[in-house]
């Protein structure tokens, strides 16, 4: 966030009046974004761990990660649907771990084999809601920042 000298000249204040909603909207999308991310490098860092604890840690992360995100303040309908989107997405990317690593110590192949695939399924949604979003909040961000010259 940029910081202004204490007399701003009258086209930023009449800037900031016309875009008064903006930068609501853009924090918003940052919380958002800023918890995705932090999924994501947790989830890059354990792709390949064969440790069970660890992948059971990440599944505790996906819900932690998922009630933070649900307490976030969303007052933009469009980022309400996306933050809906990531909590269901992270919880059941969640549910699905344990089920596979249940299913991993039980040795039942057939539902390891099956929440592998539901896994990957799960997974393939994380990519369009990363996508949706940053297109949402790039283009509100353009068109705001737009109103401002």
């Amino acid at each position: 966030m940029k910081l202004f000298p204490p007399i701003a000249s009258l086209s930023l204040t009449l800037s900031l009046l016309t875009v008064s909603c903006a930068p609501s909207t853009v924090y918003q999308c940052e919380q958002i974004m800023a918890l995705a991310n932090k999924m994501s490098e947790e989830g890059k860092k354990n792709s390949k761990t064969k440790d069970e604890k660890k992948v059971l840690g990440v599944a505790d992360t996906f819900d932690a990660v998922a009630l933070e995100m649900e307490q976030l303040e969303i007052k933009d309908e469009q980022l309400q649907e996306y933050r809906s989107g990531f909590v269901q997405f992270y919880r059941d990317h969640a549910q699905a771990t344990r089920t596979f690593v249940t299913a991993f110590r039980e040795k039942d192949a057939e539902t390891a084999k099956s929440m592998i695939a539901e896994l990957q399924e799960i997974g393939s949604r994380e990519g369009e809601l990363v996508m949706g979003i940053n297109s949402y909040c790039m283009g509100f961000t353009q068109r705001h920042r737009g109103a401002e010259r």
